[in-house]
């Protein structure tokens, strides 16, 4: 625990009478002075001098943005319609033609990927196309060196990007320490990707909002589906944005990462970070793919 001394020098106030710590001031909240202004804030110093931040909080600001009123619900596109838009672009913008033998190396089959991560990617491509929850989130998988698109009731995995080693040592050091084995042993490492404007073309700002909300229930629903393949897996929603966008290949705005699952699946597949790239990712640009 931290003494009283310490929370003195970095300018935070506490009551002599109370012992100093992370719980004090939850129920104690205090107005500090006008004329002072921490510049490195913490986000305790962000909780405890909110009530005269002049700037506000990111996070309120945007939710005071998405309320709804009554004129918005009863503007908003029908269930019916939101279905309609979801089959269209499950049934359109992700469908792949299946290339014969996968002799170009840009599909590869989910039969040929090992149980028990095969059979789990085949039933949670199936519940994708089921439930739509294939539609706000991808879910993309990192397997023998190389990034695959899951599309939704899909028999095959979609060639995506080839990671090299100082991508994969970048991903390894952006997840948790305590974590960083159960990712650095995995045999796949699979991305939810969240893709809010597929939402938001319906709902507006809102659907930023609903687009977590269902990247929360595809991760429930992958977690399951695992399991019930009989594979284990850790999750990791805290991690280095920047760093796991930048292996995974996405902006970071209109598409990044919202969980990132470690699946362990036995003594099948090489490991996830260690593996060996197909043929035809071998033939991939090394240097822009690190840089």
């Amino acid at each position: 625990m931290a003494t009283l001394n310490d929370f003195q020098k970095q300018n935070r106030i506490v009551f002599e009478t109370v012992e100093p710590g992370y719980e004090h001031g939850v129920e104690q909240t205090v107005l500090s002075g006008p004329g002072l202004q921490l510049l490195a804030p913490t986000p305790r110093d962000l909780y405890q001098h909110r009530l005269h931040d002049v700037d506000g909080s990111i996070a309120e600001v945007y939710q005071a943005n998405a309320r709804w009123r009554l004129a918005d619900l009863d503007s908003a596109p029908s269930e019916s319609e939101a279905q309609q838009l979801r089959a269209w672009f499950l049934s359109s913008g992700r469908t792949y033609s299946t290339v014969e033998g996968n002799s170009s190396g840009v599909q590869l089959a989910l039969a040929d990927v090992p149980p028990p991560l095969g059979p789990a990617l085949v039933a949670l491509a199936r519940l994708g196309g089921e439930s739509g929850l294939l539609y706000a989130s991808d879910v993309v998988v990192l397997w023998r060196g190389v990034t695959w698109l899951l599309p939704a009731s899909s028999s095959h995995l979609v060639l995506m990007r080839t990671v090299g080693a100082a991508l994969q040592r970048r991903l390894l050091r952006a997840v948790p320490t305590d974590k960083r084995v159960a990712f650095e042993t995995a045999s796949a490492i699979l991305s939810v990707t969240t893709v809010p404007w597929r939402i938001e073309i319906l709902q507006g700002p809102r659907g930023y909002r609903a687009a977590l909300q269902q990247s929360g229930l595809l991760l429930t629903a992958l977690m399951q589906t695992v399991a019930r393949a009989g594979a284990a897996a850790v999750v990791t929603t805290e991690f280095a944005d920047v760093e796991v966008d930048t292996v995974f290949d996405q902006d970071g705005v209109e598409r990044f990462t919202t969980a990132l699952v470690a699946v362990s699946a036995g003594a099948g597949p090489v490991s996830a970070v260690d593996g060996t790239a197909p043929a035809a990712a071998e033939t991939a640009d090394r240097e822009e793919d690190e840089g």
